[in-house]
Parts: C-alpha cells; structure tokens; sequence
C-alpha cells in the first residue's frame, strides 16, 4: 500500500510539474491573431497584437505581450484609442491558490491613452461588445473587481491624450512616469509621479478611496512644480 501510494504521489507531482512548465514551451505567438480577436469581441472593438506574447508560470505567473493596439470608433482623429510598446504582468501564485488575483506588478512602456468625444457625442471608450460574445455576470464586475489587487503599476514616457470634436478642445499630457498601487479595480487608489503638461514640467499625487456606486469617496490630490514650493491641493469628497 505504501509503495502504491508513493507511485500515485510521484504521479501527481509530474502532472502538476507538466502543468506549471507547459504554458513556456508553448509558441504563444502562434495563437495571437485568436487571443486578439478574442479580446476585440469582448471590447467591440479590433485588437491588434504586432509582437512576441509569452507566458510561464513559474517561478511566478508572467504574462508579456509587444505593441498591441486597440483600434479606436470609426471617424475619430486617432485611428488607436489604446496602444503599448511593452507590456509585462506578474501574479502572486499563492494568492491564486486562495482564489484571488494579486497582481505583484504591472509595467507599461510607451503607453497611449486617447479619449475622444465625436461629433455625435459618442466616446471612444464607451465599450459595445459584440453580439456573440459573452456577457459578462451581473455585479457591476461581474464579481471579479474587488478580488483583483495591484501591489504596483509602473508606467514610463506615457501619453493621455484628450479631444472633443464638438468644442475643438484637446489637452494632452505626455512623458508621464507614474507608480500606481490599487487595493481592487474600485481602489482605494495611491498614485504619485511626473508629468508634462502643455510644455510645462509639473508632479502629482493622489490619493482615493474606493468607489462605490452611490457612495461617496474621499479624495485628496495635489499637482506641483518640482523643485519649488508652488502647489496646488484639493482635499475633500467626490
């Protein structure tokens, strides 16, 4: 019986080690064209993936993917609404043991975030998927967003970008290095980081709490010139 039951321990050791090495032999890039349609039928909109996907499990789960791009609504100025360089995810595994996703880090290089209002007051980021996919569980999140936690969210020389067709009015903030730290996809929210703005070098900061539908929350947010003493503040409730 004991030999049986070291036979059958030994057995499950290699599974799980097949399991846990498996997903970083696998050419990834070979599925891209059907991972990006899968995420364009969730967004409505076409995702575009240019370069290397590639995922492992150990010694942490890692998920990387090159110059991807999420097209924007038909007739708005930039033909992107979202597009990154580099993108690198790590998760806790002992957390997805316990069934929850602890994102250990998320780095962004080279992000673009454009959000457009077009002339039929239509947002670029008002999302429609499309008929045949799946909707997602009630809940707001689907249940999903408060057990999903980001210890650390790095972005280097990102850009936001916003336009209005109707006024004419655009604003842009570029070589945005920032660190993000968020307790789910609701907050509470922490991020600190630099900034150009309209030619004009500036630092923020803000600080959240967690965004209930109904609720209010408390936030405090400050933007400064570095190295000087001007800063303007706001502390209260949203």
């Amino acid at each position: 019986m004991k030999k049986i039951l070291i036979a059958v321990f030994v057995v499950v050791l290699v599974l799980l080690g097949g399991v846990l090495v498996v997903p970083a032999l696998i050419d990834w890039n070979a599925y891209k064209d059907e991972i990006a349609a899968r995420v364009g039928a969730a967004t409505g909109r076409p995702v575009t993936i240019a370069g290397d996907i590639r995922l492992s499990l150990l010694p942490t789960p890692a998920l990387s993917v090159r110059d991807a791009r999420v097209a924007s609504l038909p007739g708005a100025a930039e033909p992107d609404m979202a597009r990154v360089k580099e993108l690198d995810v790590r998760v806790s595994f002992p957390a997805l043991l316990r069934g929850h996703v602890e994102v250990e880090s998320v780095a962004l290089i080279d992000p673009v975030l454009v959000y457009e209002v077009l002339a039929d007051g239509r947002s670029t980021w008002d999302f429609a998927p499309d008929a045949g996919a799946e909707p997602p569980a009630a809940g707001g999140n689907g249940g999903f967003g408060p057990s999903v936690s980001f210890e650390q969210v790095t972005i280097r020389n990102g850009t936001l970008a916003y336009r209005d067709t109707r006024t004419g009015r655009a604003e842009r903030v570029e070589k945005v290095d920032a660190r993000v730290v968020a307790g789910s996809l609701n907050g509470p929210f922490q991020a600190q980081g630099t900034f150009v703005l309209r030619g004009v070098a500036l630092r923020g900061e803000l600080t959240s709490g967690r965004f209930t539908e109904g609720a209010s929350v408390p936030l405090r947010a400050s933007i400064s010139l570095p190295d000087t003493d001007a800063a303007l503040r706001f502390a209260g409730i949203i």
